[in-house]
């Protein structure tokens, strides 16, 4: 997937532009419609809401194995797991939700270099 959406830019025909957006964020630019509807089609859920759903279904499924495990050792282990998938979890929305906000939401009150800096 990392792959596919890196190399986007480099296909001909692609409505993708590769330039920094925002300031510092290295995001495709938007520069026709055709592109906008790329964009928020395509690139967006891939990038942002993919990856959230992938890891918030692994989170949940983890939590269903923890409730029903018996033993202390399957309890460790499932509860070492369930950790690492709500780290994961916890990661992507404290760095992906305040860039989307800083980005997008909140874009004329704030400085052109404040959301690509907080993303990196």
């Amino acid at each position: 997937l990392s792959l596919l959406l890196a190399s986007m830019p480099l296909f001909q025909g692609l409505p993708i532009h590769a330039h920094s957006s925002h300031g510092l964020a290295c995001l495709p630019l938007e520069f026709n419609k055709t592109s906008s509807v790329f964009f928020w089609g395509f690139f967006i859920p891939m990038v942002f809401i993919l990856p959230l759903v992938m890891v918030i279904r692994h989170f949940l499924l983890t939590y269903r194995v923890l409730r029903q495990v018996t033993g202390v050792k399957h309890i460790k282990d499932a509860h070492a797991i369930f950790i690492v998938f709500f780290r994961l979890m916890t990661a992507l929305l404290i760095f992906w939700a305040p860039t989307a906000i800083l980005i997008w939401l909140l874009e004329a009150a704030r400085p052109a270099f404040f959301g690509g800096t907080v993303s990196h």
